[in-house]
């Protein structure tokens, strides 16, 4: 006689306890009767709402659809991370004979370091390079955020913004406690004036850092509640509660009347990252 649905379930949820008891980890196991086949990671993520599954800090995993004795079709997604591991353990699926593949998490830093590079620039450029190098010394990890850094500066810069607050959600479900440093040189300042974010993913912003901004002078709104910063262009920076502004006399880009490009380029070398590193550090 076949088992009913109900005698299966009763038995998985035994299978789970027993799995959670014996490895005493941090182990996260959902169940979904209605899954399609395969779940693309932002589909995964639409799908893991409840409060339980919010709660739980464990990887991304690839869920794929099965079935259990030929009768009970389910997705079954499971995580297993140990506390004090930076990589995850593989829980062995010959129970109930369920393939699950797991993604390696990186551990979590207090903040994180996420830089928008300028016109032509890859990688963290000449201004995120020895910036990210000053922060790293404090245990502060870094992003550099892939986006069109090519001469354009509408399209590009607003699918730079939602590719960053795209970012920005992702890793604030992946690290919940983490908080983020933005920074933006030249066009990359751009974009950080065009984020669009939720109070919850501004509530994790713990500091601005712009450099070369060109819409110092504009009137755009930044991505934190009620900022004032001072506009007026001169050395150093100004900065009003969590935002720092690096902008030199007569940068091509930033200062009025700007007609230096040697400015523009100086703030690697010119002080400026010693000190947007301590604003940034003295605002965890």
């Amino acid at each position: 006689m076949n088992p009913s649905n109900g005698q299966i379930k009763w038995s998985f949820d035994r299978s789970i306890k027993a799995i959670r008891g014996s490895l005493q980890l941090n182990t996260c196991i959902f169940v979904s009767t209605t899954a399609p086949d395969e779940l693309s990671s932002r589909q995964l993520g639409r799908e893991q709402t409840t409060s339980e599954t919010r709660s739980c800090l464990g990887p991304l995993v690839v869920a794929l659809r099965t079935l259990l004795g030929d009768i009970f079709p389910f997705l079954v997604i499971v995580t297993a991370l140990k506390p004090d591991s930076k990589a995850p353990l593989m829980l062995a699926a010959s129970v109930m004979g369920v393939p699950v593949e797991l993604e390696t998490r990186q551990s979590c830093s207090a903040l994180q370091f996420v830089h928008l590079s300028g016109t032509t620039e890859i990688g963290l450029g000449i201004v995120g390079t020895p910036l990210a190098a000053a922060l790293a010394a404090s245990g502060i990890t870094t992003k550099s955020i892939t986006y069109d850094t090519s001469a354009e500066y509408i399209v590009t810069v607003a699918a730079g913004a939602a590719i960053t607050t795209t970012y920005l959600a992702a890793q604030s479900i992946a690290c919940p406690n983490q908080r983020f440093i933005l920074s933006g040189y030249s066009k990359g300042a751009l974009v950080v004036h065009g984020l669009s974010l939720s109070s919850s993913l501004k509530s994790k912003v713990a500091s601005i850092l712009v450099f070369g901004d060109p819409a110092r002078n504009v009137n755009s709104p930044w991505p934190i509640n009620n900022p004032s910063v001072d506009l007026a262009p001169k050395d150093g920076s100004s900065s009003s509660q969590n935002i720092a502004s690096f902008c030199n006399t007569g940068d091509l880009f930033c200062a009025i009347p700007g007609y230096s490009l040697p400015a523009h380029l100086a703030y690697p070398t010119d002080g400026s990252i010693a000190v947007a590193a301590a604003f940034a550090k003295a605002r965890p």
